[in-house]
C-alpha cells in the first residue's frame, strides 16, 4: 500500500503547522481514498479529567473524512462540511497513542461522502463519523484569500 503525506495548511486547528493552539496532526494517503494519521492529545485538549474533548474529536472526525476526498477533490477546490454525524463509542483518553482514519465513499456532482474514525491501539473503535461534504459555490470561494491559510506542501511542491 502507497503511503502518501499529505499537504497541511498554516493556520487549520486540525493540521496548522503553524498553530501553536492547534492539534498540527499529519496526514497520509493511500492514494486510493484512505487518509490515516496518529496522535496522541495533551491535556489541553480534555474535557472531563483524562478525557479528549468531544469538540476536538468531532474536528479530527470531520479532518480526516475531508481529507480522505483529497484524490477526488483537489486541495485547491474548497469543501464545506454540510453534515457531520458523530457517535461516541468509548472514551478517548489523553495521553494514549490513537489512530485515525478516513475514508473517501461516494461523489454525486457536487456532494462527497465519507467516514472517518478513531481507534485506539488495538484497533477497537473509539468514536466515528459520517460526514457529507459539499463544494459550495463561488461566493464562498471567491471570499477566501488563499495567502492566508496556503497548503503548504502542495503549493511548495508545485501540486
Amino acid at each position: 500500500m502507497t503511503n502518501i503525506r499529505q499537504s497541511s495548511t498554516h493556520h487549520c486547528f486540525v493540521c496548522g503547522i503553524d498553530n501553536p493552539h492547534g492539534l498540527q496532526i499529519n496526514f497520509s494517503s493511500d492514494g486510493e481514498g484512505l487518509v490515516t494519521a496518529e496522535k496522541v492529545f495533551p491535556e489541553e485538549f480534555q474535557g472531563y479529567p483524562g478525557i479528549v474533548h468531544g469538540g476536538v474529536i468531532s474536528a479530527v472526525l470531520d479532518e480526516a473524512a475531508g481529507r480522505a476526498t483529497v484524490k477526488r477533490a483537489r486541495p485547491e477546490i474548497v469543501l464545506v462540511t454540510g453534515k457531520l454525524s458523530v457517535r461516541f463509542r468509548k472514551p478517548v483518553r489523553i495521553n494514549k497513542r490513537i489512530l485515525i482514519e478516513g475514508r473517501f465513499v461516494s461523489q454525486t456532482g457536487r456532494v462527497f461522502q465519507t467516514k472517518s474514525w478513531l481507534k485506539d491501539e488495538a484497533g477497537e473503535i473509539l468514536a466515528e463519523a459520517e460526514v457529507t461534504l459539499v463544494q459550495p459555490g463561488s461566493e464562498l470561494v471567491d471570499s477566501i484569500e488563499p495567502t492566508d491559510d496556503q497548503w503548504v506542501d502542495w503549493i511548495e511542491n508545485g501540486g
